[in-house]
């Protein structure tokens, strides 16, 4: 059995209404929009100054087309990448902020996910046939049973008995090879649902029935580390500022990064065509789950939860932060979030934005 792929639609549509929380299992996607993040390579240039006001100052309401920048570029050396963002948060405020991101980081994030066809199918045959190996061995068939893994988890055997053996001991060879055949036919299936399914958990990546799906929850929490520079770059040019703050300063970053949908294989990798949060960073672009997962990682380092919001076709995440009248919201047994279009290009700013129907969630504690 080969897995088909479960990766948001390509397309992040548009959503009205208020919808009551319903769990169920749905796909993600991208604005059909595209823009991209200016993108400049070589020497690197220090940021600019600052915004104005102190946070203490700022209302908590949002302005109305506060525009945007959409400035991007990256410095390379051999241990780090120098990435230089310039945006407009949601009280105005110019924001220019310089971070790094380490380049093992990076590569062993981007490695880390994904999978390559042919490696899965050789570790899994490599581990069946361990396993095969085992039960042979334990019926005290040694070479009178041969068995092959190929291809995707199938196999074929064969057994030979040698010749003048006493009857009661091929008697006893004869039941056992049988009982090694109902093995094969009976116990080796389930054993090839959880091998797989957990070569592809390691790779990250959820199997259910057939389906491949990604495992957001894995990668939002492995995200945080590689991406705390740049966190706390973002979080000093707030100078300060509390949760609410820094959900518009935040959104409003991801936002201005250019709008992108990765293609479903990078470099021999299959990857249901999502950025890991280093790469969103480092190449200054996503698509609205790749987005959200970089925000969601980020986010766990202040101590306000996160939802992390699958619908159909999109990806959005709620913030748990105090939520002024008229905000669109979502609520998670006890807990109210308000909710954030990640995605851009447009920038929307939060609880402008509602989910309606069903949808699937994964609760992000701080880190």
């Amino acid at each position: 059995m080969s897995p088909s792929s479960s990766k948001p639609g390509r397309g992040c549509g548009c959503l009205a209404g208020v919808g009551v929380l319903v769990v169920a299992w749905l796909v993600t996607g991208g604005l059909a929009l595209f823009e991209t993040a200016r993108e400049v390579t070589g020497t690197e240039a220090p940021p600019a100054p600052g915004p104005g006001p102190d946070p203490e100052t700022l209302p908590e309401a949002w302005k109305a087309n506060v525009g945007a920048l959409r400035e991007f570029s990256r410095a390379e050396t051999p241990r780090r990448y120098r990435l230089t963002f310039g945006f407009i948060d949601y009280h105005g405020r110019t924001h220019r902020v310089s971070c790094l991101v380490d380049r093992e980081a990076h590569a062993a994030e981007r490695a880390g996910f994904g999978y390559e066809p042919d490696a899965v199918y050789a570790e899994l045959n490599g581990e069946l046939a361990r396993l095969a190996e085992a039960e042979i061995s334990a019926r005290g068939l040694g070479a009178w049973f041969q068995i092959e893994f190929h291809g995707a988890g199938g196999h074929r055997w064969s057994w030979n008995l040698p010749g003048g053996m006493e009857a009661a001991a091929r008697s006893r060879a004869l039941a056992a090879i049988e009982e090694m055949k109902a093995w094969l036919e009976n116990e080796l299936p389930r054993h090839d649902d959880r091998i797989r399914a957990a070569i592809y958990k390691r790779r990250g990546l959820l199997v259910e029935g057939k389906t491949l799906s990604i495992d957001y929850e894995r990668l939002i929490q492995e995200g945080t580390d590689p991406l705390s520079d740049c966190f706390e770059a973002l979080r000093a040019s707030g100078r300060g500022s509390n949760v609410r703050q820094l959900m518009g300063l935040l959104l409003a970053f991801y936002q201005e990064l250019g709008y992108e949908i990765p293609p479903d294989e990078e470099e021999g990798r299959r990857t249901l065509g999502l950025r890991v949060p280093t790469d969103v960073l480092v190449s200054g672009r996503g698509d609205c789950d790749s987005k959200s997962v970089a925000f969601a990682a980020m986010w766990r380092r202040l101590p306000a939860r996160l939802v992390f919001i699958l619908v159909p076709g999109h990806a959005l995440v709620g913030v748990e932060a105090p939520a002024l009248p008229g905000e669109e919201t979502v609520r998670v047994g006890n807990r109210t979030f308000v909710l954030c279009e990640v995605a851009g290009p447009a920038k929307i700013a939060p609880g402008a934005k509602s989910v309606s129907g069903s949808f699937e969630y994964v609760l992000v504690e701080p880190a």
